[in-house]
């Protein structure tokens, strides 16, 4: 993945031995069963089971969990408090083009890969342009007889810094020896390539009156964006015209080359094309203006849906639906927590990844501690139930939002990002440095709280 592996791990276990500075899939799968296994998660975790609903049973005073088993069995459980830990990007979205079903050849979504599917020799359609298409163009360019890449929207690219993403023997070394020197790296790694970018993201309105960067510090990586782009494909080329954003570096992610993703679209055996594709048919792909490309595999490197829970039926007090509270703009306030939903504290909540830098594993670990200190204040209290107040809710809410008017995601419309929900609110990024977020969340403020 593009996520530097030093900050990938988790602070209370920190792996010094990692082979990359963006090591393969596998390597990091193994890290987070290693990770599993020494917590015993698998004792506490019901494998092949769906929770489908969540209801607030206001005489019991706790959840109802409605669940499914890979039987078809059907389950009600309870629990005091409950913690949504289903992520916001784990369903995979499938463009709306007419005739996918017809296609002869194989059709795979990225986030669904088979990998014993062979691509040698193969002429290869790779749909998108994130950073998931970015690492298949990379690895796959070699081995494929003809490669079409179509892009909707071209991002910034930044290139790969140092020759090799190999780690050093001596790093790892130390790394497994040391004691704490893994932990050094992990926090340099943090601020090298988070706080330290902060002031990128941040509007200076008489800068980006003049210019398409939004301020001096944003302008500094465009400059180099570009430059990458002139140095790989040449200043004026078609395929430097078509590989360059309208927009301000981070108004969608920003991606990291892996090492070869210009290189490749420049290969005499790749094609981009600047739109997405009109349609599919049995042999391959229509394009926008009515070219027929012919191809063994389609890949959908598309992205997924934005879901915030919306496919578990999550009914608070009252039987009111969090997808009404909701609706088009998901908000919470600290710890994930929504008035109307006592003891519910939801894990990948609205605004708690950062978007200037850092891995996603941050937010969740920020908001683990303070949920724990949340748990501790209803045992302190002696309380059966917390659950923020609409005031303090609101004004959360409208703080981020205040914030965030200041950042390039409120500046750069023409980005197509997963960043903004259907209702125009920017919902996934916090708009703060790491370490004021991190302090914000070390105890929970009670009187924001009802504790009965």
């Amino acid at each position: 993945v593009d996520t530097p592996s030093a900050y990938y791990s988790l602070s209370r276990d920190i792996n010094g031995d990692w082979s990359s500075y963006y090591p393969m899939g596998a390597e990091y799968q193994a890290y987070l069963v290693s990770v599993a296994d020494k917590n015993d998660v698998r004792k506490r975790t019901r494998f092949g089971t769906e929770a489908e609903a969540l209801w607030w049973d206001e005489e019991r005073q706790q959840w109802q969990i409605h669940s499914g088993g890979p039987d078809g069995s059907r389950d009600v459980s309870y629990a005091n408090v409950v913690i949504p830990a289903a992520g916001y990007l784990n369903r995979p979205r499938w463009p709306d083009l007419p005739g996918r079903a017809a296609f002869s050849g194989v059709s795979i979504h990225a986030a669904r890969w088979d990998p014993d599917l062979d691509l040698t020799g193969k002429r290869v359609a790779v749909i998108g342009a994130g950073c998931t298409a970015v690492q298949i163009v990379d690895a796959c360019v070699d081995q494929v007889a003809h490669l079409t890449v179509f892009q909707r929207q071209p991002h910034w690219v930044a290139p790969r810094r140092r020759a090799s993403d190999e780690v050093p023997q001596y790093q790892r070394w130390l790394g497994t020896r040391l004691p704490y020197y893994a932990n050094w790296v992990r926090l340099k790694s943090y601020w090298g390539t988070a706080d330290n970018n902060y002031p990128v993201i941040l509007h200076d309105p008489d800068w980006a009156a003049k210019h398409l960067s939004i301020s001096p510090a944003n302008d500094v990586l465009l400059q180099l964006c570009l430059g990458y782009i002139d140095r790989v494909f040449g200043a004026g080329s078609e395929l430097a015209r078509k590989v360059t954003p309208d927009f301000a570096p981070y108004g969608k992610r920003i991606i990291r080359d892996p090492g070869g993703y210009y290189a490749a679209l420049a290969r005499e055996h790749v094609d981009v094309e600047a739109s997405e594709p009109a349609r599919v048919n049995e042999a391959g792909i229509v394009t926008a203006d009515g070219r027929q490309i012919d191809l063994d595999v389609i890949v959908y490197a598309t992205g997924y849906y934005l879901d915030f829970l919306s496919t578990i039926d999550i009914r608070g007090r009252g039987g009111r639906r969090l997808t009404e509270e909701w609706g088009e703009i998901p908000r919470a306030y600290r710890g994930g927590m929504v008035p109307g939903f006592p003891n519910m504290f939801i894990s990948s909540a609205p605004n708690y990844s950062p978007g200037h830098g850092a891995g996603h594993n941050f937010g969740v670990e920020v908001m683990v501690h303070y949920v724990t200190e949340c748990l501790q204040l209803m045992a302190l209290r002696k309380a059966v139930t917390i659950e923020v107040t609409q005031d303090a809710y609101e004004r959360y809410v409208a703080d981020i939002d205040a914030t965030m008017a200041g950042t390039v995601w409120c500046h750069t419309p023409s980005a197509h990002t997963y960043y903004r929900s259907g209702g125009g609110r920017i919902v996934t990024a916090f708009p703060y440095r790491l370490i004021d977020f991190w302090r914000d969340h070390r105890a929970p403020v009670e009187a924001d709280f009802t504790l009965r």
